[in-house]
């Protein structure tokens, strides 16, 4: 049902901008005194988003992982 990441270039890319939003995530939460739990919800719903097929062929710039990251943060503060 769910891809893991694909191995080929656009990998080390979803790899290199993941850690971006894990570190901008935690900054984030940090700076607003959030519970750091948070975090890791809001990565688990990113990382279900990026591996769904029908996410994974049109998720490919810059743009697009910092809304998916934002979202994923939002839901996860709202939702927790």
């Amino acid at each position: 049902r769910y891809k893991i990441f694909p191995q080929h270039k656009e990998n080390s890319i979803l790899i290199h901008w993941r850690y971006k939003i894990c570190d901008w995530c935690y900054e984030f939460i940090d700076h607003y005194n959030f519970d750091r739990e948070v975090v890791g919800v809001a990565i688990y719903y990113f990382d279900r988003y990026i591996s769904s097929q029908s996410s994974c062929e049109s998720v490919h710039t810059k743009a697009k992982f910092q809304i998916i990251a934002v979202t994923s943060l939002f839901l996860a503060i709202k939702i927790h």
